[in-house]
């Protein structure tokens, strides 16, 4: 991480990695419901300013993560 990268960015870019990976219960590699789809949830907290973004059931949506923050 450099010294420009806010640690919010840093936190999102390792959720980011998580949700690319099968082996992990998010993005990619999440559960289906009973329909047969993956829904997705996240929220991201940034706490020096009180931010805070979320996103659930999302179904469109490849990384929740990025929606959650873009909510923030």
């Amino acid at each position: 991480m450099s010294k420009d990268t806010s640690v919010t960015d840093a936190v999102t870019a390792a959720i980011i990695i998580l949700e690319d990976s099968p082996y992990f219960n998010a993005g990619k590699g999440a559960v289906f419901n009973r329909g047969g789809k993956n829904e997705l949830d996240a929220v991201i907290m940034q706490g020096k300013e009180l931010q805070v973004g979320a996103v659930a059931s999302v179904t469109k949506v490849k990384k929740s993560i990025l929606a959650a923050a873009a909510v923030m």
